[in-house]
């Protein structure tokens, strides 16, 4: 898969030869995947890949260089780099599994420094993760075509295969995600948190659950007049319809809501994306996971300041979002949102 004009459209060029593109974004679903999963080239495992981008410093798309300038972030199944490609900032998720790959030495170079690749272990876990890094982009993309949150997710602008592995490119944001942000104001926490309500509020109107909110999921791009903040992970977006009939779910265990650490399928709604945003804000506020300790107490020494009656509404707020029964957390993401505004007013 290969990039023609990153600005108007990407080109997906099959093993026969013939090209299919795709004039700005996906056109519709059923090509997608057509596509996916008759190009070799795409779907096909590899019983070797290359070493990770980061340490052969550039990658080689249709005779042009992208080159690796800084890696941002890792996680078990993807590298995220910082790139320059064609004179411009972009950012670059690796698909690049962990523990599915053995090193071996293949040959070293003329400096004497020696040359690695990668053979694949599992293959069949191997195929499930790529799949799952092909989900995520289509996820990203459908949510890229709908004006309602066009703006608060990350822009995906090409899908490639080189290196023995998929690439995905993306627009790059000035900005970090959320979790590496410290020192900020009890106020600048729960502002920042009523946003990410709103956005994760538009997306359920899509119709999707987002499943793993937590703060390293959101980059902010602060300025001195104003912020915009980007959901850059969809791994774990599920449809609403479809939640219910899943047991089992990938979330991030410090703020994934009970439903979704037991499996239980037919209590997951939006009330659990709910919960989540609660337990994200808990963590930035305390430093420690609500799901770990259980007890809103460890507030207190950072609301202290506030009046008896703002604390004990900030408390009570949590304490319904945050409880295990579902039914008890009657509450949207708009009103959790609107609600965290109302204890600055």
């Amino acid at each position: 898969v290969c990039f023609s004009d990153l600005s108007s459209s990407v080109s997906l060029q099959e093993t026969t030869g013939s090209v299919v593109k795709w004039h700005g974004m996906l056109c519709n679903n059923i090509k997608f995947w057509y596509y996916i999963i008759h190009n070799e080239d795409v779907f096909n495992m590899r019983t070797d890949m290359n070493l990770c981008a980061y340490e052969i410093h550039s990658l080689s798309i249709k005779n042009e260089q992208i080159k690796i300038k800084e890696l941002l972030a890792y996680g078990t199944n993807a590298f995220v780099y910082k790139v320059e490609y064609r004179d411009r900032s972009y950012i670059l998720k690796e698909l690049f599994p962990e523990g599915l790959s053995e090193q071996r030495v293949i040959k070293r170079d003329s400096t004497g420094a020696v040359l690695y690749r990668l053979r694949i272990i599992d293959k069949f876990k191997w195929q499930r993760v790529k799949l799952q890094f092909l989900l995520s982009i289509y996820k990203n993309r459908l949510l890229q075509r709908n004006l309602a949150v066009n703006d608060c997710v990350s822009q995906n602008v090409g899908l490639f295969r080189t290196n023995g592995t998929l690439y995905a490119l993306y627009e790059n944001i000035s900005g970090k995600d959320w979790s590496c942000y410290a020192g900020e104001s009890l106020e600048e926490l729960i502002i920042r948190c009523s946003k990410i309500a709103e956005i994760v509020y538009r997306i359920h109107r899509t119709g999707w659950l987002v499943m793993d909110v937590k703060a390293s999921n959101f980059v902010i791009n602060a300025t001195e007049s104003e912020e915009h903040i980007q959901l850059v992970d969809f791994d774990s977006m599920v449809r609403l319809s479809f939640a219910r009939k899943k047991s089992k779910f990938y979330c991030s265990s410090e703020t994934a809501p009970p439903e979704l650490l037991e499996g239980r399928g037919r209590d997951v709604g939006v009330n659990s994306d709910v919960y989540s945003l609660a337990a994200m804000l808990f963590k930035k506020i305390c430093g420690v996971s609500y799901n770990e300790c259980k007890t809103l107490s460890l507030l207190m020494p950072f609301i202290e300041n506030w009046s008896k009656e703002r604390q004990s509404k900030f408390v009570n707020l949590l304490e319904m979002v945050l409880c295990p029964d579902i039914t008890r957390r009657d509450i949207s993401a708009i009103e959790f949102s609107r609600k965290l505004l109302e204890l600055l007013r």
